[in-house]
């Protein structure tokens, strides 16, 4: 727990630091303004640790939460919560996953134009893989990780728009709780559609 809070806080502090130092760079120039966007999607894990089986895709539900702020017509920083989860029986048990990424995160719209509203995205933060099992056992690891992805914002109103991602999730989770696996690792790659909503 110790570890976690740690990282969440040097998480929180990274993208204050992003946000602040682009911002400084880009001058008064930039037309500022807050956003915020969420969706869901589907996607494919491959996920490997020491002593594990050979890694295979497993498919999951995925949900993405992300906040920033505006700072240029081809410019938004901020920061993005990104999680996969599937769950699954086998000999009479259940198994609940869920692996992730929280990052400072940088989104690249080549066009300023509004009506061409494709943008890039990359960012790095932390990474994190959870198991439960319905028979009570459980492991956690979190550790470093990294996201890239594109998008497109259609304009749904003024001050909304529909928001198709693709999406490449990686970490570094490290070792699991309880000693069940060391070197967990993850990729996930998945498509969704989301809402993002903008201040001006």
């Amino acid at each position: 727990m110790r570890i976690q809070t740690h990282g969440i806080t040097v998480f929180a502090l990274s993208t204050a630091f992003l946000c602040t130092g682009l911002h400084a760079q880009d001058g008064v120039r930039s037309r500022t303004g807050y956003w915020l966007g969420f969706g869901m999607g589907y996607g494919a894990g491959w996920f490997s640790c020491t002593g594990c089986p050979s890694a295979t895709a497993r498919y999951g539900v995925t949900a993405l939460v992300r906040a920033g702020a505006r700072l240029s017509p081809r410019l938004r920083v901020g920061g993005e919560l990104n999680i996969w989860t599937r769950h699954s029986t086998q000999s009479g048990s259940g198994l609940t996953q869920a692996s992730g990424n929280a990052s400072a995160t940088i989104y690249y719209y080549p066009s300023p134009s509004p009506s061409r509203s494709l943008f890039l995205k990359g960012g790095l933060g932390l990474a994190f893989g959870r198991f439960q099992s319905t028979i009570g056992g459980k492991s956690s690891a979190t550790g470093f990780g990294a996201v890239v992805g594109v998008g497109y914002d259609v304009r749904a109103g003024s001050h909304v728009a529909l928001t198709p991602t693709i999406n490449l999730l990686s970490g570094l989770d490290g070792d699991q709780s309880g000693g069940l696996g060391s070197n967990l690792t993850h990729v996930v790659v998945d498509i969704g559609v989301g809402i993002t909503i903008h201040e001006n």
